[in-house]
């Protein structure tokens, strides 16, 4: 059997890197999202909660349906977050985004024509008046409040830690599954990172797997 070529340092250390960048990064705004419907949910504060909601859009657009982010029925009332990461995307002009928004609201009234109906964001680190944030400004002086993430959570939910607590584990169980995928050894690679934690000792196997994990 043909063996493939070793790979380089370069191509070994830029797979670890995107998929650090990946696991840890990139999916740190939908695990978030997942984390905050979770405690939300979990709060049992309301009669409703649900993660993705499927919304049909009421007007001609390049998709039918809108996931809204978490949704939120009390009674005659329903909220609809829009849940942000702390990045900023400033590629998309700001028309375009707030017609979204409108779209958004109007479609999630038309589902719930009965009920009192709030379109909002759950923006992370959001501090109104900064200049990396203008965009949100604007959208809460057009009537789409913003909220800061955390500041939400503490106030009507309490314990964000617990949220944060939970999206970083779920970010490390996910570099961890990545990891496997390549063979690499989770506990050594953090030992390696920080000589002072202590080596996990795993039982040794009995056979030739054992004589292989020895090496």
């Amino acid at each position: 059997m043909k063996l493939r070529p070793m790979k380089t340092d370069y191509e070994l250390l830029k797979e670890l890197a995107v998929d650090a960048h990946r696991k840890m990064n990139i999916c740190g705004g939908t695990i978030l999202q997942h984390q905050l419907y979770l405690h939300i949910k979990a709060s049992g504060k309301h009669q409703e909660v649900h993660e993705d909601y499927p919304v049909p859009i009421v007007k001609a657009n390049s998709r039918k349906t809108h996931k809204q982010d978490i949704l939120i029925i009390d009674g005659d009332n329903v909220i609809g977050f829009n849940s942000k990461g702390a990045s900023f995307n400033n590629t998309n002009s700001f028309t375009s985004e707030l017609n979204d928004a409108k779209l958004f609201k109007e479609s999630l009234q038309a589902l719930f024509p009965d009920k009192n109906v709030t379109y909002g964001f759950l923006k992370e680190k959001y501090v109104r008046g900064k200049t990396s944030t203008k965009k949100y400004d604007q959208f809460e002086d057009n009537g789409f409040p913003v909220y800061n993430t955390e500041d939400y959570i503490n106030e009507h939910y309490g314990e964000f830690d617990s949220v944060q607590r939970g999206r970083e584990q779920q970010m490390v169980d996910g570099f961890k599954d990545a990891l496997v995928e390549k063979r690499i050894d989770y506990d050594s690679l953090l030992q390696v990172l920080d000589p002072r934690r202590v080596p996990v000792s795993k039982p040794a196997r009995s056979g030739r797997q054992g004589d292989l994990d020895a090496l």
